[in-house]
Parts: structure tokens; C-alpha cells; sequence
């Protein structure tokens, strides 16, 4: 997807952006900005499904649009791909869902957001094949998990500015988002459960940076 492609695509999905009442410290730019965080490295990407296993994806983009600046919440869609979980391929559909990261609170040299998993419609599924067969030629795949929206996920995102105009995610904790397990074939290494998971509780540093809708850098903060 082309830079101009992503900024319009993500500018639809930025009618959550708010600008802050009284918070001491909001996500701002020097002007409009796509911010993005992209980890290429399945390492980076190490998600702990209570559910089902551990699961991996090979690639992670965070994609939000900084309009009505400055912001006190972002909007953040997760495209992720090269998923598996069971060691099965997977493929990750958002639905529409976004990860709304709140007002950022200072600690220390850092800054700290809740998050809250918003969806308008259905929630964010994982579909799992018994082969990569199966995955790439479209066959009935053996579970599905969804990830329900919820508001009161545990923990939160750890946050700092860097000193050339990014915004480095060093840690998250957050955990507890409403999970189902469907089975859908006898041969899903699960069963049927309703549990919370940890899918963002294992990310590591990661650096989400600003662009225009040219593709030319745009440093962002949080001041």
C-alpha cells in the first residue's frame, strides 16, 4: 500500500481522534501526520493466546492518522500477517477494529496509556487452517477466534519520544481481552472456550513514526 493509499485509508478510520480537555500531555505533530510502526520480525510479534497456544505473525503494522491536533486518545488499526498459532496457519481480521490508546500519563522519564479494543461491528477474528494448503487455496478452516471489544483491558502501553521525532513504543502489558475459541473441524487442536487473552501483553520496543500524505517524515510526540 502507497503512503497516500495508507493516509487515506487510515483517515477513515480517525473519527476517534479527540482533542484533550485538561490533560497535561496529549499525541500531537508538527502538521496532519500517518503514524506507523512496522516490526518485520517474528520476534518482535510473540502473543500469548490463553485460548489457543502461542501464537506468532511474521509482520505487525500500527497504522493512525494525527489530525485534530493536538490528540488525547489515537486510533490505532493492527494489520498483522504470517500469523500461526498451533503452529497452523492464520490469518488476523480486524473487522474494523481498532486499538484506542488513551491519554498519555507521565512516569518518570516515560509515558503511560490505557487501551480499550473499540469495534463497530463484528468483533476481530483469527482464522486458523489444519495446512498451508487449506490457507492458501481457501478451504474450511478448522478454528476461529475472536477478540471481543472491551474497555476495561488490564495494563497499558509503555511510551517515550525519541530525540529524532518518533514516538518509541517500549513495552506493553495489556491483557485480558474477552476471547472465544470456535471449533469448527474435529481436527482444531482446541475446544470451545470463552477466556481473556494476552495478545498484546508481549510486544517488544517498537518506533511509530510520522508521515505526510507524500510520504515525507513528520516528526510527532507527546507533550
Amino acid at each position: 500500500m502507497s503512503p497516500r493509499h495508507a493516509f487515506r485509508a487510515a483517515l477513515a478510520i480517525s473519527a476517534v481522534l479527540a482533542s484533550p480537555a485538561q490533560a497535561d500531555y496529549a499525541y500531537t505533530a508538527e502538521e496532519a501526520a500517518l503514524a506507523r510502526l512496522h516490526a518485520a520480525d517474528s520476534t518482535f510479534e510473540r502473543d500469548t493466546l490463553t485460548t489457543g497456544g502461542t501464537g506468532t505473525c511474521a509482520a505487525t503494522t500500527w497504522e493512525t492518522v494525527l489530525t485534530a491536533l493536538p490528540a488525547s486518545h489515537l486510533s490505532v488499526t493492527v494489520f498483522q500477517t504470517g500469523c500461526k498459532v498451533f503452529g497452523l496457519p492464520a490469518t488476523m481480521r480486524t473487522n474494523g477494529c481498532t486499538y484506542t490508546l488513551g491519554t498519555p500519563v507521565a512516569v518518570e522519564s516515560h509515558f503511560r496509556a490505557p487501551v480499550d479494543l473499540v469495534c463497530p461491528g463484528p468483533a476481530m477474528e483469527l482464522t486458523i487452517w489444519g495446512s498451508a494448503h487449506a490457507h492458501s487455496t481457501g478451504l474450511t478452516p478448522i478454528c476461529n477466534i475472536t477478540f471481543e471489544p472491551s474497555t476495561d483491558l488490564v495494563g497499558a502501553i509503555t511510551m517515550r519520544n525519541t530525540s529524532d521525532g518518533a514516538i518509541a513504543i517500549e513495552a506493553s502489558t495489556v491483557e485480558d481481552i474477552p476471547t472465544v475459541l470456535h471449533r469448527k473441524s474435529f481436527l482444531c487442536p482446541g475446544v470451545d472456550t470463552e477466556t481473556r487473552s494476552d495478545f498484546l501483553r508481549h510486544l517488544a520496543p517498537k518506533t511509530m513514526e510520522g508521515f505526510d500524505e507524500a510520504g515525507v517524515p513528520v516528526p510527532i510526540h507527546i507533550g
